[in-house]
């Protein structure tokens, strides 16, 4: 019933519409935030209360940043691995950001790359590709990062075992010193696996012992890895081999030596070379001889294909005197043949050895150590952790 609408007035410069104001005809763009006032004449000049709309217009881009291990990300390479984050945010007055998209396969980012939500590592050396959108639809352009990785390396083990071969019970040194790792995450252990069934042994420091009660031909290995995880592992056979001598070290009797005269006493004396106990022989009588401690062929009685190789511990009461030890292989009473080694003797320890290959098997085969031209009543020689072994 009223008179009827005969204009619509509008206004996008904050004053109110008058009849003097742009006349309302169709849809207009605003291109930036704006407040439109608008009102209404009906023919009878009747006028409506001014109204406004606010009408808010976002044309910028976000703006995304990016950070690596919590700070600006550098041009020099990170160890192992990096953490990346990113952030973006909008122009004042803006529609405010959406998300955030990024690849790290050199592509760029759309809407359907993964979405940034939380930091993120990279392992490689990547490119990282990121871009933030708006509520609005607006995009920035693509934002680029090169981030280098270096990655950790294994350390390299080495191992030397001392010594490598002997009779059971043997006592050996393991020492991975040596094994090295030049990167930032350092050598954090050391596991020793001796090969005998025994329990492996980690630890901090690159050296331990250990004694093989068994005989056998062992592999020592030893497992050197780093603060990161990533190992390596050096290897070295380790022979214990049997004593074929059962009274090696003279620690209850003298039982299986004999010697070679009468005029040469043997004895059970304290202050071996291990132990407790050691040999001592002692010329007696009134003249100077030959004296010989000897295993009565009692050690090998058939011998086996292979290499006998005979040690001996000595020391002399004094220095001078030479001292032989002597394999010989025996038929009967006939010698097949033999192999020998000298030393000086001083008044300190030290190991004598020898090696004889026999021309057949099953003969016999003789053990013995002598010192020529010793005085009447002078001891001839000490000796203790006499050895004999096959290979």
């Amino acid at each position: 019933g009223g008179a009827g609408v005969t204009s619509t007035h509008y206004t996008t410069d904050g004053t109110n519409p008058t009849l003097a104001s742009p006349t309302y005809s169709g849809p207009f763009s605003v291109a930036s935030t704006t407040t439109v006032s608008y009102r209404s004449w009906d023919t009878a000049g009747n006028i409506e209360a001014v109204k406004s709309q606010l009408i808010r217009i976002d044309g910028t881009s976000p703006v995304s940043t990016i950070q690596c291990n919590n700070a600006a990300c550098q041009s020099t390479s990170y160890f192992n691995s990096a953490s990346i984050s990113l952030a973006a945010s909008d122009n004042a007055g803006g529609s405010g950001v959406a998300s955030i998209h990024y690849t790290t396969n050199g592509t760029d980012p759309t809407l359907t790359s993964p979405t940034y939500t939380a930091p993120f590592s990279v392992t490689t050396t990547s490119t990282i590709k990121f871009r933030a959108w708006d509520t609005a639809g607006n995009v920035e352009t693509t934002n680029s990062q090169v981030v280098q990785i270096t990655p950790d390396t294994a350390p390299v083990s080495r191992l030397t075992v001392t010594p490598t071969s002997g009779v059971a019970p043997l006592s050996v040194t393991a020492d991975a010193s040596a094994s090295t790792d030049t990167d930032p995450a350092p050598i954090a252990s050391y596991a020793f696996n001796f090969g005998d069934g025994s329990s492996v042994v980690t630890q901090t420091s690159p050296i331990t012992t250990h004694t093989y009660t068994r005989t056998g031909t062992f592999t020592l290995t030893v497992t050197v890895k780093d603060t990161v995880g990533l190992s390596s592992s050096a290897s070295q056979p380790v022979v214990s081999q049997q004593n074929l001598i059962s009274n090696s070290g003279f620690e209850s009797n003298t039982n299986g030596w004999t010697t070679n005269s009468s005029s040469v006493t043997l004895a059970r004396v304290s202050g071996g070379h291990t132990g407790s106990w050691a040999a001592r022989l002692t010329r007696t009588g009134s003249t100077a001889g030959t004296c010989t401690l000897d295993d009565g062929q009692s050690s090998v009685k058939r011998t086996s294909a292979g290499t006998y190789r005979a040690s001996l511990w000595v020391k002399g009461a004094t220095a001078g005197a030479t001292l032989t030890l002597q394999l010989s292989e025996l038929n009967g009473g006939t010698v097949l043949g033999s192999s020998s080694a000298t030393v000086t003797l001083t008044t300190s320890w030290q190991q004598v050895t020898v090696s004889y290959q026999p021309t057949r098997t099953g003969s016999s085969l003789d053990f013995a150590a002598s010192v020529a031209a010793v005085p009447a009543g002078a001891v001839a020689f000490f000796a203790d952790d006499a050895a004999l072994t096959l290979s």
